[in-house]
This record gives structure tokens, sequence and C-alpha cells, in this order.
């Protein structure tokens, strides 16, 4: 394991994961670690609670975090610059958790933004100079479905978005790497069968977005 030896400013945008890595398979993180005083839990009262609430996703910029774990592995994080999460919302490891299906981001009593989860996510963004797609925890709860981090239901998102009224429309704004908002759940779940994803894994991405929980492994 090394360390990258770069804040994350001088990392914002530099386009290489060998950059980050060299030959390592594993390097600390460029973020500062984020202050961990005696007898406060990572997990407060507020974070669970939002955990079990749908997700309410917003674009963080990266180069304000703080960390919570010390390292990054390259295959993870190599695997976050293929657009594959961000199509499917399949994360590259530990599919069964739905906490794991969105990187996590809360505040501290100072207001620095800590990354509870999706570190790997955050230094791919991190690396391609663009916001991290987010679930946070200090964001109103009138938010949009969040589905996968292309595809949104209902409300207008806080960020770039194409509107579109069908599946087929939708799958063309999500393979061109934009942001769908379509109109009901239905067109949701048309349009992740259309992205490949099995009849599983419609169901787990529709109950998440709806209720927060996750149904399945997938």
């Amino acid at each position: 394991m090394s360390g990258v030896g770069f804040l994350p400013d001088a990392l914002f945008g530099i386009g290489d994961l060998g950059e980050v890595f060299g030959d390592h398979a594993k390097v600390l993180l460029p973020w500062p670690a984020a202050p961990r005083l005696k007898r406060v839990p990572l997990l407060t009262a507020e974070v669970e609670a939002a955990l079990r609430r749908p997700p309410v996703v917003c674009d963080v910029d990266p180069r304000l975090l703080h960390a919570t774990q010390p390292w990054v592995v390259h295959q993870h994080a190599a695997y976050y610059r293929t657009g594959e999460w961000e199509r499917t919302g399949r994360p590259s490891a530990d599919r069964s958790r739905g906490a794991n299906r969105w990187p996590l981001v809360s505040r501290d009593c100072a207001g620095r933004l800590v990354l509870l989860g999706g570190h790997h996510r955050a230094l791919a963004a991190l690396v391609e100079g663009r916001p991290l797609r987010a679930r946070v925890v200090f964001a109103a709860v009138d938010a949009p479905i969040a589905v996968t981090p292309r595809l949104f239901v209902g409300a207008r998102p806080g960020f770039d978005h194409v509107a579109v009224a069908t599946a087929a429309e939708a799958l063309v704004a999500i393979e061109s790497g934009a942001t769908a908002l379509v109109g009901g759940l239905d067109v949701a779940a048309d349009t992740l069968r259309c992205l490949g994803l099995t009849a599983v894994e419609v169901e787990d991405r529709l109950v998440l977005a709806t209720t927060g929980r996750s149904s399945t492994a997938n």
C-alpha cells in the first residue's frame, strides 16, 4: 500500500487513475480524515433515519469531502470509471447491501462534508473532475425518486437532466451519459429492463427507490 501524495485539488480532473495508484493495488486516500470524537458514533440517529427513507440524492463536490476510511483499491476505483454503476446501479462490491447502492454523505457539527460510504466512487469522480452523485443526509426530503444515478422519477432533480416520456427515450439519454427524468415508476421499470437488468434487479431498484430498503442481493 502506498500514499497518493496529492491533495484533492491536485487530483481533480487529472483523468488517469494510474497517476494515483502507480504500481500499487491499494493507496491511501487524498482527503483529510473526518474527525472522530470520542463517544460520537459514526452512524448518528440522523444518518440512520436517512437510511430508512427513500434515497435523497444530490451532486457533491468531491474536493470538499472528509474520508472515514484510510485507503482504496485500484480494482474497485477502476470499475467506477466504466459507467456501469451510473447505468445500472450495480456497485463494484457488496451488492447485497442496500446502504452500498449510493455513496453516503453527511455533515458533522462543524459543517464538514463527511463521506460515510462510497470512497471508490468519490475517487473516480475526483479523478474525472465531476461531482459525486450521492445519497445525502442533510438535503430536503421532497426530492425526485432516485432509481439509479442516471434515472429519476417525478420532481425535477437539482442537476442537469433530460425529461423524457418513454423508456426508449430514457435509454437513449442514459446511454449517452445524461440523466433521464421519467414521469412514472412504470416507465422507470421499462427503462431498467431495456438496460438489461433482470426482473429481480428491477424490483430491487424500485423498492429501494420508494422505501429505502433493499429487497435483493443484486
